[in-house]
């Protein structure tokens, strides 16, 4: 079990033999390259409500909010698991990539694994189901933006989630502050407003080792379009000349997980795509990719459903270029 650091004195952080900071492939690893970017970019996400960008300083923040409050306020303790049922959003990323920092094992709506801790912003019901009975936790709708609504027709009461669970609430509002729908059970946490207490800096950096976060990183490669294509061109010219390489292409080819190695991460630091731009992932490429690319560089992601300009001229306004989405 990790030492218990008292408030206010942080935890140095973790260093390998060379004296350098703990590897990039790791939460920490991500936290520490986002500290280092300070004012520069870190995420730019265009949605609904706009683009939001997120400097490596903002970022940072945030994530050390979050393992604050994760750990000190909601005693999530490494190894637990912490269940994100939220869409693809840019505070998705933050709570995932926080929760991992913070040492938990996170995992999606999609794994029926036990969790001590559910964040949420979404209702369990649609609007047109037939309420159900009220025998538990009521979960209110953030609405199609993430800011509540008002009226009794956006909440959705519900059975408990998961039994013991603590559920936190998040509005998906660029702005809030807290939760601004209908108000909430006691049972319930405004993690919007909860979080805003937690320490500014991450107090201890050992949290992160009991995370799953290896795995997503592992499984978050992104590669720019054009090397890609380059890529399968080259395979089936090489297959067509000589035949003996049919065994190796094909097997370059299977998804990282059956092969064991991640071939994505050798093409993107062979060629240094610092700025990469996603478009329309789901909640476990979004969260995926931003494990993998923020210890590398920056992310800029474009809902299917924002109000933007075509992704290719995001891009090249953005001076990114188009990925393709992780395998996951």
């Amino acid at each position: 079990m990790p030492d218990i650091v008292p408030a206010g004195a942080p935890r140095p952080l973790s260093t390998n033999a060379s004296g350098e900071t703990a590897r990039m492939a790791s939460a920490l690893g991500v936290y520490t390259r986002l500290l280092g970017l300070g004012t520069r970019p870190a995420l730019t996400w265009y949605g609904r409500d706009g683009r939001t960008e997120l400097s490596g300083k903002v970022a940072s923040n945030h994530l050390a909010k979050i393992v604050g409050y994760l750990a000190d306020d909601i005693w999530v303790a490494p190894g637990e698991t912490v269940r994100l049922d939220l869409p693809a959003h840019w505070k998705q990323v933050l709570w995932g990539l926080g929760a991992f920092l913070a040492g938990a094992v996170v995992q999606l709506t999609d794994n029926d694994a036990p969790a001590v801790a559910l964040v949420t912003a979404t209702p369990q019901r649609p609007p047109t189901s037939p309420p159900p009975e009220p025998t538990g936790l009521a979960v209110l709708s953030a609405g199609p933006s993430g800011a509540g609504t008002g009226g009794a027709e956006n909440v959705s009461v519900q059975p408990e989630l998961i039994p013991g669970a603590e559920v936190l609430a998040l509005d998906l509002a660029p702005l809030a502050f807290a939760w601004s729908g209908p108000p909430l059970p006691p049972a319930v946490h405004d993690a919007s407003a909860e979080v805003l207490g937690a320490p500014d800096q991450l107090l201890d950096s050992s949290l992160h080792e009991a995370s799953n976060f290896a795995a997503w990183h592992g499984r978050g490669a992104l590669v720019p379009e054009a090397a890609a294509a380059h890529a399968t061109d080259g395979d089936e010219r090489r297959e067509e000349a000589n035949p003996a390489t049919r065994r190796n292409i094909a097997m370059a080819k299977r998804p990282a997980a059956d092969r064991g190695t991640n071939q994505g991460l050798v093409d993107s630091e062979k060629k240094n795509d610092s700025r990469l731009l996603l478009i329309s992932p789901t909640p476990r490429q979004a969260l995926a990719a931003a494990a993998w690319q923020l210890g590398r560089g920056s992310l800029v992601v474009v809902e299917s459903d924002s109000q933007a300009k075509d992704p290719r001229d995001i891009a090249q306004i953005e001076g990114a270029k188009i990925a393709r989405p992780p395998r996951i």
